[in-house]
């Protein structure tokens, strides 16, 4: 699998705690705005490059943390 240390797949690895919603989901509590980037990248990753064209600094470096977060590295 290409992102196998990731994150994204350990709630299923037993590594790390997870915290449920009442009604079973999964919730992870990350910056919602950068985490949309990372999500909308894991739906079709392509070919690792994030485009953050016109998006601010600061947000920039929100969705470069969230990537890190998961530890999926990529090219931003």
């Amino acid at each position: 699998m290409q992102y196998a240390r990731s994150r994204t797949l350990s709630p299923h690895s037993g590594r790390y705690a997870l915290v449920r919603c009442p009604d079973g989901r999964v919730f992870i509590d990350r910056d919602g705005e950068a985490f949309a980037h990372v999500l909308n990248w894991l739906r079709s990753p392509g070919s690792g490059h994030v485009d953050l064209a016109g998006v601010s600094s600061s947000m920039v470096r929100r969705v470069k943390q969230g990537f890190g977060f998961f530890n999926i590295e990529l090219l931003v």
